[in-house]
């Protein structure tokens, strides 16, 4: 493995700080190596959008032996986001709290 630190640097063309995007995901059903293969395409995958991550809530895993666990305690997220300056990553409880009464009803407009 070799760090290239330009890579840390690199922001998507798509990212506008104008306007915030969002990109959630479900981790797959299967094994632990599934669900880490996962998450590392869904952390590229929202690098090269320049769209905010929403880590799924805490759930068991399986084959973790039925435990409840979320991608941070895994992942070390926070460290990870701050040395990308392309990458935000939020938890799904922040989201919900960002875009409460923020979506609109395509069908009659209204704010919900």
């Amino acid at each position: 493995w070799k760090d290239i630190p330009s890579d840390s640097q690199y922001v998507s063309p798509f990212y506008d700080p104008s306007t915030v995007k969002y990109l959630s995901f479900e981790p797959d059903g299967g094994g632990w190596n599934n669900i880490r293969m996962s998450m590392e395409t869904v952390l590229a995958i929202a690098v090269a959008t320049g769209r905010t991550l929403v880590l799924p809530p805490s759930q068991q895993m399986y084959l973790l032996h039925g435990k409840t666990f979320s991608f941070a305690d895994f992942f070390p997220l926070e460290e990870i986001a701050a040395e990308h300056e392309g990458l935000e990553v939020i938890t799904m409880q922040q989201f919900l709290e960002r875009t409460m009464g923020q979506w609109r009803d395509k069908s009659t407009g209204e704010v919900s």
